[in-house]
């Protein structure tokens, strides 16, 4: 098997808001060469096969991997969702994102369809909404983009029946901010819209490079973050899946790493070890503009290579 490179090329960012993640349970994961190792509270195994790939359990199940496809497991390790999906999520509010047949959409806890698979990304519920993206029906209305959002009910049913090139949330309002180009628009959660402003590029509202957000020990310390704590999954090696990975994040106002998400389209087990890794790092110094801090959204590329 060839050996693995793990290496991260460039930082850029852009403003940004995003809500917080989920609390963990008791039950973990212990990681061990290359393998998960589900622990009990108490800090002793559970008798199971080790995972090649395990997220922490949320609403009392696990997202884990076996030969490249995702299921589900309780606590005690059984199976209670077959590895039968090409990417799922964690579970938010009684349902998880899913990916099969080349579409996503969303389970409930018996592995079943509510909202059928549609679109060509997903993430999880938050207030009873959740951001989804299909590929561009209208160039011209947006350009060059090749995928589109829209935020969905548990209905299935996309808010005011409208994409957008980008969606905001804000847990302190009851409304989206969205735009198309360069148009902004505030969409209530009863899906009316209201127009907000026409954004204009002011160089005044760019964050220069002294007032960026910066990680312990600038950008030698981020480098030398991801080469100890980025994993190359064993079933990624054995299969010999190799792909740069853009993973997003928000440093917020006091420093800290809020809403880590994939920002391309790639392998879901490489694009769920960037995040995994990311989401662990420490606090940075927060972004600052006129003198204030400011939330600012990272985009790290993170290049999984064989070899």
């Amino acid at each position: 098997m060839k050996q693995p490179i793990i290496a991260l090329f460039l930082i850029v960012f852009s403003v940004g808001l995003l809500p917080a993640q989920n609390q963990p349970t008791p039950y973990h994961f212990k990681y061990k060469k290359g393998y998960y190792q589900l622990m009990k509270p108490v800090g002793k195994k559970v008798k199971v096969e080790p995972f090649t790939f395990a997220s922490e359990f949320s609403e009392g199940l696990a997202l884990v991997e076996k030969d490249l496809k995702f299921g589900y497991i309780d606590s005690t390790g059984q199976t209670v969702i077959d590895y039968r999906f090409y990417d799922a999520g964690d579970f938010h509010e009684e349902l998880a994102y899913a990916s099969i047949g080349g579409k996503y959409g969303f389970i409930n806890k018996k592995g079943e369809f509510v909202i059928q698979p549609q679109f060509q990304v997903a993430r999880e519920f938050r207030g009873g909404f959740a951001k989804v993206l299909k590929d561009n029906p209208d160039t011209i209305k947006f350009g060059s983009l090749d995928l589109v959002y829209a935020i969905i009910n548990k209905q299935g049913e996309i808010l005011a029946n409208r994409y957008f090139s980008g969606i905001y949330s804000n847990s302190d309002d009851d409304y989206f901010t969205a735009h198309i180009n360069d148009s902004v628009f505030h969409v209530a959660f009863d899906g009316s819209i209201r127009f907000h402003e026409v954004e204009i590029d002011n160089q005044d509202s760019i964050l220069h490079e002294g007032d960026m957000p910066e990680y312990p020990g600038g950008e030698r310390g981020l480098r030398k973050y991801i080469a100890m704590n980025v994993r190359y999954p064993i079933s990624a090696q054995v299969n010999g899946l190799q792909a740069r990975c853009y993973i997003s994040f928000i440093v917020d106002t006091e420093g800290n790493i809020k809403e880590v998400y994939p920002a391309n389209q790639t392998y879901p087990i490489l694009m769920k070890e960037g995040v995994r890794a990311v989401s662990g790092m420490p606090q940075w110094k927060p972004g600052m503009q006129d003198g204030k801090p400011v939330k600012v959204s990272y985009t790290v590329p993170i290049n999984f290579v064989l070899q």
